[in-house]
């Protein structure tokens, strides 16, 4: 795999083990000394982020990707700034990981998620704006893993076809 891979875990059903998958492979890359970041884009039942729950910094406040996407266009020259939402995670025995939360979970949290218009979103030019994140995080990283929103989403698109160059399908299996 080339150096800044994207690579969305998704699901067409829930339950299946996909955010828990994701943080293993990230664990696993993290400790092979791979630069790794996580990007929580379930954001309608996010989770990623409790299972590095331990391992994030208490004094972390500020958000994460729903918070970023609802400042835009808002962002100067309508870039999207994502460093200033990764949070970076010290695991014992492993490198460094860092990870885009989906969010500030507060009261708020579900009305910034409805408030998001992804068609106005994208007519102001987000779809640019992801293209040159994408950039950027290619060049900073090794691996950019996301975890993907299950079934059929209105930016469903955006994680299995625009960014990724990967997408990964964690099966469940009793």
């Amino acid at each position: 795999m080339a150096r800044g891979s994207i690579v969305t875990f998704y699901s067409y059903k829930g339950g299946v083990g996909r955010s828990f998958a994701l943080a293993n492979v990230a664990t696993i890359l993290a400790r092979w000394r791979f630069k790794v970041l996580c990007v929580d884009w379930d954001i309608e039942a996010p989770g990623l982020s409790y299972y590095f729950a331990s391992y994030l910094p208490t004094d972390v406040i500020g958000g994460g990707l729903v918070d970023m996407l609802a400042g835009f266009p808002d962002s100067p020259g309508s870039q999207l700034p994502w460093n200033s939402y990764a949070t970076t995670m010290n695991l014992p025995g492993v490198a460094a990981i860092d990870l885009i939360s989906a969010g500030q979970r507060d009261d708020g949290y579900a009305a910034r998620v409805q408030a998001l218009n992804w068609s106005e979103m994208y007519s102001q030019g987000l779809g640019s704006a992801l293209e040159q994140m994408c950039l950027e995080i290619r060049e900073a990283y090794d691996f950019i893993l996301i975890d993907g929103r299950t079934g059929v989403t209105d930016f469903g698109g955006i994680i299995t076809a625009q960014l990724p160059d990967i997408l990964a399908f964690p099966v469940y299996c009793k």
